[in-house]
């Protein structure tokens, strides 16, 4: 339970009939994987302004980079993550 609990529970259920609404600050972590449209401000119980949202369209076309982190050579292991690894 929580602000950002019942903020979440708000714009999710605010949301079209098998549709996804995200918030502002969701939206700047996905807008590199999935496409979205921006929706009119809605009001939501608890919060002075409008809240900005967006509806999620469809997931974009995945665009593999090779990228390098860490330290040369070094590896690391997934540790108590087998279901989640099976899975990918």
């Amino acid at each position: 339970m929580g602000m950002v609990i019942n903020l979440a529970q708000r714009i999710e259920s605010s949301a079209p009939i098998g549709g996804l609404r995200i918030s502002r600050a969701t939206c700047r972590h996905v807008r590199d994987v999935f496409n979205v449209a921006a929706q009119s401000p809605i009001n939501v119980k608890g919060e002075d302004e409008p809240l900005e949202t967006y509806l999620v369209l469809s997931a974009k076309e995945r665009q593999f980079h090779a990228t390098r982190s860490g330290i040369e050579g070094v590896s690391t292991e997934f540790i108590g993550r087998e279901v989640e690894l099976t899975r990918l």
